[in-house]
Formats: structure tokens, C-alpha cells, sequence
């Protein structure tokens, strides 16, 4: 009936079109890397790319310093693209430079609890003036770092986002992002890793104990030795912080030079330009360093720190971001889960995104997504809620008292029972 509107009246066809358009959501990624803005989307499959250099004075050191200005050139050239603002759900990575992590030894349940604690963080952010969040270190639920930002760090990108007049969806750190997507690679991360990549005008190297951050250092173009070659400073400074970093720990504990792995990160002129020495000093494995076409000039071999992130960002829920710009409620932890259901045939897996603060909320969440009857508590009722625990390689209870350790898991992976003494409870197929 609708197509024999449409051909007697052809305007229709438009209103159509248009009205299928905004109801179809296009998920954008957003970033700045020194003075270029790049946006990344998935069309048709295939991931596209739009880069473009910032004006001057519209953002420095991550910050932006004009946010009208800015959101207008993110608009137009979002327009430009052949996008809909409408349309576009924002995600937004802030800058490597724009937030400090830190290791913690203490096991915290949630952000506010970390912050009644008042650990000393040894960074130079005031607790009180800063977004925190928490990170579980992959594979390593037990261990997590604290992230943080400045509260006008954050808000500034809230407001470009008002600005451009669009939806923003989620907040993410670069660099964490591309740390969780750098652990995707490992089957085990390796007991010392040393992570070294290119950064605005310096480069930034990270030390991995079994995949968690323990040293954390920008070297900078300017701070290197003159009297040296560009590459042969750089050298002489990493093998100073490597040895440095050595004769802090125990000597037993030591690693041998063909134990110690190395992950690049960095554009391949900057790599013919800085590392041309490494294929003769490094004995152990180095990975990261492009191959195949990833070594010609694609997007993603000009910018290989964000093409990280990307892969990060799509295994791991990073910071939700409101419509006020404030991160999720207290407590509240955003999660992408693998949902499996006796239900359901036995191949079939379901996924589910949201934010939940307990087992009982992600029962009632999944219910509702999946057409359930909730129990009142996760220990009651016709159904029964499980996690994946990598620990014990099993699937064991989700229950309230058990929510901490399960929201610090690196993947996520439920599944929903019906017990047998409670019939009737069924999920949709």
C-alpha cells in the first residue's frame, strides 16, 4: 500500500527515505592526535576515514580552547562526509595527553570508594577536581588502574559535542583504549613488556609487568640529547630508563635482554626516522610494527595508535558520558556482555550493551531486553544468573555480594538459567 502511495505521490518517497535515515544510528568515533581531528565510522562493512588538520587556537594540548568554533568544524565536516547529525551516536577519545593512570594495590569496588580512601595517587590531579574511573587490568581481574581527568577536560568535550549538536554516547582515554587493544594480541601478556610510541613531539614509553602499567614516561623531542642523531638520542635515553628501571627491582627478578618484548607503536617514517637501530639491539620479540598493507599509506598506518584504540574500544565499555557530561551514576558500571540462555539453542549467543549496578539490575535488564519475567533478587525467583569466571574456568553464580569481581572482568560472558523447580520462566526466541 505504501509503494502505491509513493508512486502516485513521488514527494512521498523523500519523507520516506528521510524518515528510514533517522531511524538508522551511526555510531562515529572521534579524535585528536596533535593538530588533526579524525572521525571513523563503519559503513557498508568497511571502516572510513575523514582526517582533517585543526585550525589554529582551537585546541591545545587536547584541550579544546574555542568549543563553538570547534563543534561547527566537527559538524561540517561530518556534513561534508555525507553523515546526518541526527543520525550519529558520538564517541568521543580523548587525547593521550588528557588523562594520568596509576596502578593500585587495594582492591576498590567503584569510584566512590576510591575516593573516601583518598589514596595518594602521585599525579597531578586534585581528587576532588577530576573524573576517575576504573580499569581492570586484562586478565587480571584482580588488579586494576585508576584513570583520571580534569573536570574542565572533560566538560570542554561534552561541549563540543553540544555544539556540533550531536549525541554523545561514550567517553574514552586513547591510550587505554589501545592498551586493552594491544592485550587482544596476547593469548598471556608477557611478564616485561616494553610499549613504546610516538606521541605529538616526543615519544612515550610504558613498562608492562604481565600487561599492568608500572612505569609510565614521555621522553620529548627537545629534552634529547643535541650533540647525538635524532635516533642514537632516543636510543641512548630508553637504554638509560630501561636500565634505571632494572636496577629498581630485585636482581633475581631481572629479565634477560631476549625475555623483554617490545610493542611499537608509531607511523612507519617515524619508525625509519627514530628506530633504526632497534633490529640490532633488541633481542626479543618486537611486535606492532606494520606488515603487509598496513605498511603502506592507509589511515590506519598513518595514525596505528588510534587503529589500536578502535580495537580496544570495541571489546571494552569505556567512561560513559550523560547528557549532562557527567560519567554514570555511582556504582554504575557500563558493560558489553555475551549472553548464552537454556532457552536458546545451544550455538546461540545474544548481545547485550547497557549500564547496571548490581546483579540484580543486569537480571532485570536482560528480562526486560529479552522479554523475561524478573525475579525479585538474583538468589530468588525462576531464574538464575551466571558469569564466565576465567579464574577457575567455569561458569559460577552472578550475585550481588559477587559484583565487584565481575565488573572488573576484562570480557564479560552470562548466561541465564531456569530452574527447575520454577517452571514457566522462558525467554523470547
Amino acid at each position: 500500500m505504501l509503494a502505491d502511495l509513493v508512486e502516485r505521490f513521488p514527494a512521498l518517497g523523500r519523507v520516506v527515505e528521510v524518515s528510514e535515515s533517522l531511524l538508522l544510528r551511526q555510531q562515529v568515533v572521534m579524535a585528536v592526535l596533535g593538530d588533526t581531528l579524525t572521525f571513523s565510522w563503519v559503513q557498508a562493512g568497511k571502516r572510513q576515514w575523514r582526517s582533517e588538520a585543526l585550525p589554529d587556537d582551537l585546541c591545545r594540548d587536547g584541550l579544546p580552547m574555542q568549543r563553538q568554533a570547534l563543534g561547527e568544524f566537527c559538524a561540517d565536516l561530518l556534513l561534508d562526509s555525507g553523515l546526518s547529525l541526527a543520525t550519529i551516536d558520538l564517541e568521543v577519545f580523548l587525547p593521550p595527553e588528557a588523562c594520568h593512570w596509576r596502578a593500585i594495590s587495594e582492591q576498590v569496588s567503584d569510584v566512590p570508594g576510591l575516593r573516601q580512601r583518598q589514596m595518594a595517587m602521585d599525579w597531578p590531579l586534585q581528587l576532588d577536581d577530576a573524573y576517575l574511573a576504573l580499569m581492570p587490568v586484562p586478565r587480571k581481574p584482580n588488579d586494576q588502574m585508576v584513570v583520571g581527568v580534569q573536570r574542565v577536560m572533560l566538560q570542554a568535550w561534552v561541549e563540543v559535542a553540544e555544539a556540533a549538536d550531536l549525541s554523545l554516547r561514550r567517553v574514552d582515554w586513547m591510550l587505554g583504549a589501545a592498551w586493552r587493544g594491544m592485550a587482544q594480541s596476547f593469548d598471556a601478556m608477557p611478564a616485561d613488556l616494553v610499549w613504546l610510541l610516538r606521541q605529538s613531539a616526543g615519544w612515550r614509553v610504558v613498562l608492562l609487568s604481565h600487561g599492568k602499567p608500572l612505569l609510565d614516561r614521555l621522553i620529548r623531542d627537545v629534552d634529547l640529547e643535541s650533540s647525538l642523531s635524532k635516533s642514537q638520542a632516543l636510543q641512548a635515553e630508553l637504554e638509560l630508563t630501561l636500565r634505571s628501571w632494572d636496577a629498581r627491582q630485585r636482581v633475581d627478578s631481572k629479565p634477560a635482554a631476549d625475555q623483554r618484548y617490545w610493542w611499537i607503536t608509531a607511523s612507519l617514517p617515524d619508525q625509519v626516522q627514530w628506530l633504526d637501530w632497534m633490529a640490532d639491539v633488541v633481542h626479543g620479540p618486537m611486535l606492532g610494527v606494520p606488515k603487509g598493507d598496513l605498511g603502506s599509506d592507509t589511515p590506519e598506518a598513518r595514525n596505528p595508535l588510534l587503529h589500536l584504540a578502535l580495537r580496544g574500544g570495541e571489546r571494552s565499555a569505556p567512561v560513559p558520558a550523560s547528557s549532562g557530561g557527567s560519567p554514570a551514576g555511582a556504582g554504575s558500571v557500563a558493560l558489553q556482555c555475551t549472553v548464552e540462555s537454556d532457552a536458546w539453542d545451544t550455538h546461540s549467543r545474544r548481545k547485550w550493551t547497557g549500564e547496571a549496578a548490581s546483579a540484580t539490575d543486569l537480571l532485570a535488564a536482560l528480562s526486560a531486553r529479552f522479554n523475561v519475567s524478573a525475579p525479585a533478587t538474583t538468589r530468588e525467583g525462576s531464574l538464575l544468573l551466571q558469569y564466565y569466571d576465567t579464574d577457575v574456568d567455569a561458569f559460577v553464580d552472578l550475585l550481588d555480594e559477587t559484583w565487584p569481581e565481575f565488573a572488573r572482568a576484562h570480557a564479560k560472558r552470562v548466561r541465564v538459567l531456569t530452574r527447575s523447580d520454577a517452571p514457566g520462566a522462558e525467554l523470547a526466541r
